[in-house]
């Protein structure tokens, strides 16, 4: 079995994320493929950046990998900025293909959590027109990425 996990990550908290599901994964069995998005020609300032997800601009992204058909389960994460995915996160959702009968994780990582159902929602709803077999959901607060048991059985029962 083979996943792929795809994700952006500005401070460190969905990096930290998606290394603990690529953790849990390896551990299940899992061959685990990880991609970090970098976005190129993004804003400078964090509002400028919240700005541009809230009205889901795109931005360029440094990836050639957008084909996902070789893997069973493909995760992906973004930090939640004004109620969306990170622009890049926009941007690769949009263009990777392949998901079409695939298992599929959408993750997030939040501040405040206002805006975290939202932005799964979103996302979830872009794979789910690429029709993708079963989307599974998981947001964890940046605050509580370090409590590591806590956030591994989430994980877990995400993963379920």
């Amino acid at each position: 079995m083979k996943a792929l996990i795809v994700y952006y990550s500005e401070t460190g908290n969905t990096k930290k994320l998606a290394q603990l599901v690529g953790e849990h994964l390896h551990k299940e069995g899992w061959a685990v493929d990880e991609r970090r998005l970098q976005a190129t020609g993004e804003a400078k300032s964090f509002f400028g950046k919240c700005l541009r997800a809230f009205f889901r601009f795109k931005t360029k992204v440094e990836s050639t990998f957008v084909v996902v058909s070789p893997y069973d389960l493909v995760c992906f994460g973004s930090p939640v900025w004004a109620f969306g995915p990170a622009p890049a996160m926009n941007t690769y959702l949009d263009e990777c293909v392949g998901l079409m009968g695939k298992k599929v994780l959408v993750f997030v990582t939040y501040g405040s959590g206002a805006g975290k159902d939202h932005c799964l929602r979103k996302m979830a709803g872009i794979i789910k027109k690429k029709e993708a077999r079963k989307v599974m959901r998981l947001s964890i607060a940046g605050a509580d990425i370090s409590k590591i048991e806590m956030v591994q059985a989430e994980i877990k029962k995400a993963l379920e």
